[in-house]
């Protein structure tokens, strides 16, 4: 049984940032009962960062499943060829997107920083998500003409993030081309195809699998932390409710 409460309408702050929505669910799987917090993220943006540090802090959370998976953590930490040569085009999309991943930097820079960050208050970390060098190769193969040229773009633009030499062309191309790029990237995000398909293709599906399956065979696990993209909460619902049966569903 999954009882699940959720507040349905995202709130907003005074600087008119959507405030993310968490979910509170049990499950009973096996007899056995597991409280979830479903937490929806926007990647790197400070309000959800403040809010999930504050849901670890208030909550005693045994265990936190996040949308990431052993590759992608390692990818951010890859030079440009090394990306290349193991990931493909395909992955360069995320490289002007997301930090780095390195525990040095003096404050959290995304939710992987500060879960980190913040592991004294939990015992497990468990990352969820497909493996990066499939979902990059699967992108790549399927994305559209005007996806492909946004991930060349990408990958220029991180060539010449890259190297401190090269810092004045980067402003330069920046400058000349920022504008028509940002374009080109709502066309991706306002297409179904691209920002429906192409991005989560089956990782709901496997992650609502990997969640399931961490709780069948860990006994001590009671409250959980559910990690993820926004647009991810109710695929995730959607997909629990499916490997687990409407019949053991109880939503409210």
């Amino acid at each position: 049984m999954v009882i699940i409460m959720q507040d349905q309408k995202e709130t907003k702050n005074s600087q008119d940032t959507p405030l993310p929505t968490i979910t509170y669910l049990t499950l009973n799987i096996n007899n056995k009962k597991v409280n979830l917090l479903l937490h929806g993220m926007r990647h790197c943006n400070p309000t959800y960062l403040d809010s999930l540090k504050n849901t670890i802090l208030n909550n005693k959370i045994d265990t936190v499943f996040i949308e990431y998976d052993d590759e992608r953590i390692e990818y951010y930490n890859l030079n440009l060829f090394q990306k290349l040569k193991k990931y493909g085009v395909g992955g360069l999309i995320f490289s002007k997107y997301t930090p780095p991943f390195k525990l040095d930097l003096p404050e959290p820079k995304s939710e992987v920083h500060l879960i980190l960050e913040l592991k004294q208050y939990y015992t497990n970390l468990i990352l969820i998500d497909k493996p990066f060098s499939e979902f990059c190769k699967y992108y790549w193969n399927n994305a559209p003409p005007f996806t492909k040229l946004l991930i060349i773009h990408s990958l220029i633009h991180f060539t010449l993030l890259e190297y401190t030499i090269l810092q004045p062309l980067r402003l330069t191309y920046e400058l000349l081309t920022d504008k028509y790029w940002e374009e080109l990237e709502m066309k991706v995000q306002n297409n179904p195809e691209v920002y429906g398909h192409l991005l989560h293709q089956d990782r709901n599906e496997i992650m609502a699998k990997n969640i399931i399956n961490h709780i069948k065979t860990n006994k001590n696990l009671k409250t959980g932390l559910v990690v993820v993209g926004s647009d991810h909460t109710p695929k995730i619902i959607h997909e629990l409710q499916k490997q687990l049966g409407d019949e053991n569903i109880i939503i409210r």
